[in-house]
């Protein structure tokens, strides 16, 4: 139950991590074993299991956008899909999944947001650099050394009004 509701996830973190990993490891796997064996009484009655796309629907809605990308191309791959993504789908509900991970809310949404603002701001790109004070950035007048720049450029304004929308 906590599990599908972030807002108490959120509150019972603490709660949780406090206790032993083994604990924690074994109510883990306690708990799949249950979920399998829920799934596998179900297709035995001949019933629909849940896909993942039908969970997602059912909890986010069916005009929700859903970001799949990979940790290791975070930046890349979010630049990629949002483009593809008309302005309305991002004013839309927008989940993030990261590939090979089955976490997806606002959790996971908050975590994309951060990773994704490192790396907006990672040198290698370009993008922008330290301002004087060392404490803001700036447009990088150099960043045409990316070829890439101007779309990089318009998918990290994409991003700063997501995360102020």
């Amino acid at each position: 139950f906590l599990l599908r509701r972030d807002e108490l996830m959120e509150r019972f973190a603490d709660v949780i991590r406090k206790r032993p990993f083994l604990e924690r490891r074994g109510w883990l796997y306690q708990h799949m074993r249950q979920q399998q064996e829920r799934e596998a009484e179900q297709r035995r009655a001949g019933r629909a299991v849940p896909t993942a796309a039908s969970v997602s629907a059912a909890l986010l809605g069916d005009d929700a956008s859903v970001i799949t990308v990979t940790r290791e191309r975070v930046f890349e791959n979010s630049c990629g899909v949002m483009a593809g993504l008309h302005a309305d789908a991002l004013k839309g509900n927008l989940a993030v999944r990261f590939a090979g991970e089955a976490g997806m809310g606002a959790a996971v949404r908050r975590e994309w947001f951060s990773v994704l603002s490192r790396e907006v701001l990672n040198p290698d790109y370009a993008l922008f650099k330290p301002s004087s004070d060392g404490i803001t950035y700036q447009p990088n007048p150099d960043s045409h050394v990316n070829p890439d720049h101007l779309q990089y450029m318009q998918f990290a304004g994409r991003v700063v009004g997501l995360a102020l929308y």
